[in-house]
């Protein structure tokens, strides 16, 4: 059951990991901003707030 939750978890993390740059992309066409920059910030890791129990 746990192992289940932990996975839900983490498929939501990255759902929103995926809508972020989704937004960020879509922020930068509108600004104008080269796409190159938006795919470099692709290569860090995500930093997600601490989970709370």
């Amino acid at each position: 059951q746990t192992r289940i939750k932990m996975a839900l978890k983490k498929i939501n993390k990255d759902i929103a990991w995926l809508k972020y740059y989704d937004e960020m992309n879509e922020l930068a066409y509108d600004l104008g901003v080269p796409n190159r920059v938006v795919q470099a910030d692709r290569a860090k890791d995500p930093q997600f707030a601490p989970e709370e129990d």
